[in-house]
């Protein structure tokens, strides 16, 4: 493939390879072939081209094609892919899934949506889902940072800290997580809460 051709062309390129890679094959070597091609698209910046080939092949993804496919939207910055997203896959039982949902959530402002999902509502729910679904392990430290991530992207910095204080009670913290409580400090210009 030529990476530094115009995305149409890359994706006209993508589906003729695909197509004539995948003539013979059996699902499951489409579908791995599928996530290889979308490792390459987010891998080269072509994250359009990831999405609308994460479209065109909707039928026959799972949930590592979402994941990256979710990176792709992240890069973009798209409110309409991240409501889609949100949409089909936040009652996921896959905790990479619904982590990289929940970072989406915190890095795509959309709380001004005509629809009116408020992206700060969906991330609260969304981590009420993992901690119901996931109640027999303990939540992961990527959950952790992404929840408190949303909740500074949206000035919420004292539910941040109050996040922090429960996870860090529960040694559930790591370098990510005490930066992201350092930052909640700093907004709210708590030097004394930030030194401790």
């Amino acid at each position: 493939l030529r990476w530094n051709s115009d995305d149409g062309d890359t994706l006209h390129n993508i589906h003729q390879i695909y197509r004539k890679c995948n003539r013979h094959r059996k699902d499951s070597s489409r579908l791995m072939c599928l996530n290889h091609i979308l490792t390459q698209c987010v891998y080269h910046k072509r994250f359009r081209v990831a999405l609308q080939l994460y479209q065109h092949n909707q039928s026959m993804t799972d949930d590592i094609s979402h994941v990256l496919a979710m990176k792709a939207c992240k890069q973009l910055s798209d409110a309409k892919w991240m409501r889609y997203f949100y949409r089909t896959l936040r009652e996921s039982h896959n905790l990479k899934v619904c982590n990289a949902l929940l970072d989406l959530l915190a890095s795509v402002a959309t709380d001004d949506d005509d629809d009116g999902m408020a992206g700060m509502q969906c991330a609260r729910d969304l981590f009420a889902h993992i901690k119901r679904t996931h109640h027999a392990t303990r939540i992961d430290t990527v959950t952790v940072n992404s929840m408190m991530k949303a909740f500074i992207a949206h000035s919420l910095d004292e539910d941040a800290l109050q996040l922090y204080a429960e996870q860090c009670g529960a040694n559930n913290c790591n370098a990510i997580t005490h930066l992201f409580a350092i930052k909640a400090c700093t907004n709210l210009r708590d030097t004394q809460r930030g030194m401790d």
